[in-house]
């Protein structure tokens, strides 16, 4: 009976350690990725007014210089887009996927594709929240594109809960 209870003990306390180690690794993850944005955008001399990370991809605007950053660790992708080259932004929702495609006005440079959500990569209970944050973006690119009434920092993340 002791022998049992000093297994249970033992396991949670080494699943609660293991599950720590995960989240200070995740989070020293994230803060790379957010380094390493700040570096790819400062090379490129913009200064990101709004980043987001999700699923190993970041995505930036610089306000002042109307572009986005757009990093995809995942695919080795690195884009930065002349918003002004732009010509709208359409949210695709799929069974499998959901996307968000920035057309360009010149229509034979291949659109950039930016996926939120991927059945096969991402867990199911994490596409609602990815979801949210693809409308926002969406929202987000449109409201500059069209030069909207309501200025992109008034858009808050939380609005999209």
């Amino acid at each position: 009976m002791s022998d049992q209870i000093i297994f249970s003990l033992t396991f949670i306390l080494l699943s609660i350690v293991l599950i720590r180690t995960y989240r200070i690794w995740k989070e020293k993850n994230k803060l790379g990725l957010h380094e390493f944005a700040k570096q790819i955008a400062a090379s490129n001399r913009m200064q990101l007014s709004i980043t987001d990370h999700f699923q190993d991809k970041t995505l930036g605007f610089d306000m002042i210089k109307n572009k986005a950053l757009y990093i995809d660790l995942r695919n080795n992708i690195i884009r930065i887009v002349e918003l002004s080259e732009v010509h709208n932004c359409t949210l695709i929702k799929k069974q499998l996927s959901t996307q968000m495609e920035l057309i360009y006005h010149n229509h034979d440079k291949t659109p950039l594709t930016i996926t939120f959500f991927d059945k096969f990569r991402d867990r199911k209970w994490r596409r609602k929240k990815l979801e949210k944050k693809a409308l926002y973006w969406e929202v987000l690119m449109n409201g500059i594109l069209n030069k909207s009434e309501e200025p992109a920092e008034s858009l808050n993340f939380k609005d999209f809960e």
